[in-house]
């Protein structure tokens, strides 16, 4: 038998086009839009791991200076 994972609450904020999308893609999949952002979580923490990459964090960084 599996484990049932325990789910913990985050809070994130898009913009309304993101949002829109989301949902739509999510209606489309037939799946929760909250079920489609887990997944993009688990995806790049895969890509990326623990560590991620040095010039992702510093690209991301000069990004909010602008």
């Amino acid at each position: 038998m599996t484990e049932k994972r325990r789910l913990k609450r985050a809070t994130i904020s898009l913009d309304s086009d993101d949002y829109a999308a989301l949902g739509r893609l999510a209606r489309r999949m037939d799946v929760s839009a909250s079920w489609l952002t887990r997944q993009a979580i688990r995806d790049f923490l895969d890509k990326y791991g623990e560590h991620g990459k040095p010039e992702l964090a510093l690209r991301l960084a000069d990004k909010h200076k602008s």
